[in-house]
């Protein structure tokens, strides 16, 4: 028996066109409900990108403004404590005028001297406690601290509180400054832990040519033009004294000062008729320097102007002696310690308190801190989470840095050659691929940014760029339904977003602000221009005249210094870090591990020991010290 099936081809149709009619109007009542003309990503692709990009921008601009609203909340917290210093600042003032009428006995001047005691504690107890979120405000902790206040990277806010605790303001430290070279070039630098600023002097040339801008009196004028950033002040002493008493002879006719002739001058012991600083004096305009004899018959010169002084020819009368001099730059410096300076040609250090030296190497079983001015010793391991506290460039460390952790680093870092930055890592500067990045989520590539051919566009990559591929070009605003492969370079007129599956082509130029959603090795240096986020996985390569981690700069993997590092900023130390026997820790520096002491120290501020802390005998425990 046979069976047949009728198909009404009129009802199929009619049906479908019902379908259609019911998913049109869907969308229509869709629409409607809800007031939006794009629901889906299909209702308008660009539109739809456009729209969650906003989003993302706004949710961005409400963490920042919570960020802003955080760093307002620790200025009133700093305002309140300030003021209460205030009050107390202004009742030590009044005792101390008290004690200034000779009225008063020794014990009630004594007594007096209890009170002001106690109120300099209360001080520092409200400069302690001043806290936000566990964060230390005003015992010089709180430095260089950034407030993200903006939605990207780089818009950032820097709050710097200094040291406030009695005996680190209102105080004034000094230093001297001199050549340990005949002449030469100077460069300086001077790093302010409090502010983060670094300034370099540089190009000032020292020669004994008769010349006060070749002398160090132009040392001093180049740090004075910094004075209001700094707080740092210069002035110049060039002076010279003879050890031994004038021997009575002559001169010979070549006697010379700063090249200007005196000429031959009989001279009698101790230059007692005063004809060698006459000779010497009547030639001062000429020669800058000026001469004078104390009562022991020794001879001293000197120049205000701060030029160099060279003698020639004053052997006979003081044997043995060579009276030339630059002389040296006094340093003065008001308020905390949280300024050095470096000499950038010989790396001496000009200091304002001693360091503790340690005996042996030290395992740190809590995070730690370095205080400006401290040396981390070489061969130191510091475990990730560390904070540069100096620029680290490729000669101070041994070894690759892989990160298990975060890292960011800051404006002015170099990543050499064969570095590795990890998927989700935004640039800090702008990069080249040394082999193809396969990204297996969204890549965000910054205007100005280069394509080269051969680059593979992920379906769903939205174009803000014509491109040209194998079958013809396609126009901006198209929503790739399918991959397609670049067949010219395409250079970015505007921000694009890469759908993850893309792939980049060898050689791409990145620019900062790109964030890769695969992993991405350089083929060149990259110097961060803004700071930069480095993902965990990351490869830092060791090239010694290329690597640089710039200062406060935090890195989330292990290194092991290859040098003794001179500390320019607080420098964080992670726990289970090892420091090396060679490590000096400066004034304010806190050690999270057992620390025997080379030698005797006497402190210059309160020293607070934890329990476990033993004491050597012979210790001295200056009055005022609280015993537990």
């Amino acid at each position: 028996m046979t069976i047949s099936v009728n198909i009404d081809a009129y009802s199929l149709a009619a049906n479908r066109q019902f379908n259609r009619n019911l998913s049109s109007f869907a969308d229509s009542i869709t629409k409607l409900s809800s007031g939006l003309r794009v629901n889906k990503t299909a209702d308008d692709p660009g539109a739809a990108f456009i729209g969650d990009y906003l989003t993302s921008q706004a949710q961005g601009l409400g963490a920042a403004v919570k960020n802003a609203n955080d760093a307002v909340s620790i200025l009133q917290i700093v305002d309140g404590s300030l003021s209460q210093a205030i009050d107390l600042v202004n009742s030590i003032r009044t005792k101390a005028v008290q004690a200034a009428s000779d009225s008063l006995s020794t014990s009630e001047r004594d007594s007096i001297q209890g009170d002001v005691n106690t109120l300099l504690k209360e001080l520092d107890l409200v400069m302690l406690t001043s806290t936000y979120n566990d964060h230390a405000l005003l015992n010089g902790s709180f430095t260089s601290k950034l407030f993200q206040v903006g939605e990207t990277s780089g818009q950032t806010m820097a709050v710097n509180l200094p040291d406030s605790r009695n005996n680190h303001i209102g105080h004034l430290y000094t230093g001297q400054l001199s050549l340990t070279t005949e002449g030469g070039e100077v460069s300086l630098t001077l790093n302010n832990a409090a502010s983060g600023d670094t300034l370099s002097i540089s190009g000032l040339t020292m020669a004994y040519d008769n010349t006060p801008d070749h002398g160090l009196a132009a040392v001093a004028d180049a740090i004075n033009k910094y004075s209001d950033s700094t707080g740092i002040s210069a002035e110049t002493v060039v002076k010279s004294s003879s050890a031994n008493s004038i021997a009575a002879g002559s001169t010979p006719s070549t006697f010379a000062v700063n090249g200007i002739n005196i000429g031959a001058v009989n001279v009698l012991a101790n230059d007692s008729d005063e004809r060698l600083i006459t000779a010497i004096n009547a030639k001062t305009a000429k020669s800058g320097v000026t001469a004078s004899v104390d009562s022991n018959g020794r001879l001293t010169l000197a120049a205000s102007d701060g030029r160099p002084i060279q003698v020639s020819g004053l052997d006979s009368l003081l044997p043995g002696e060579d009276l030339s001099t630059f002389g040296y730059v006094q340093i003065y410096q008001q308020g905390a310690q949280l300024l050095s300076m470096s000499d950038l040609s010989q790396g001496m250090a000009v200091s304002f308190s001693n360091n503790l030296k340690m005996a042996a190497d030290v395992t740190t079983s809590i995070d730690s801190s370095l205080s400006f001015g401290s040396v981390l010793g070489s061969g130191s391991t510091l475990t990730a989470g560390w904070q540069a506290g100096m620029d680290v460039s490729g000669a101070a460390i041994n070894g690759n840095i892989t990160t298990s952790a975060d890292s960011t680093l800051l404006t002015g870092s170099v990543l050499a050659s064969g570095s590795v930055i990890a998927s989700a890592s935004t640039l800090g500067g702008t990069a080249y691929n040394a082999k193809s990045v396969n990204t297996t989520s969204g890549s965000l590539l910054q205007d100005n940014s280069i394509l080269q051919s051969g680059t593979i566009l992920a379906s769903g990559t939205y174009l803000t760029n014509d491109i040209s591929t194998a079958g013809g070009s396609i126009s901006a605003g198209t929503t790739l339904s399918a991959a397609e492969t670049l067949n010219a370079d395409l250079t970015l007129a505007h921000d694009m977003l890469a759908a993850g599956g893309s792939v980049i082509a060898s050689g791409s130029k990145l620019t900062a602000g790109s964030t890769m959603g695969g992993q991405f090795t350089l083929s060149g240096a990259m110097t961060t221009t803004v700071d930069m986020t480095l993902k965990s996985a990351s490869t830092i390569v060791d090239q010694d005249a290329v690597t640089n981690i710039a200062a406060g700069s935090t890195v989330g993997g292990p290194v092991t210094t290859a040098a003794n590092l001179t500390v320019l900023r607080n420098m964080l130390i992670k726990s289970g870090s090892i420091l090396k026997q060679t490590t000096e820790l400066a004034t304010g520096s806190t050690i999270g591990g057992n620390t025997t002491l080379s030698g005797d120290h006497t402190t210059t501020a309160d020293l607070y020991l934890a329990a476990g802390s033993v004491l050597a005998s012979n210790s001295i425990i200056k009055s005022g010290a609280y015993l537990t």
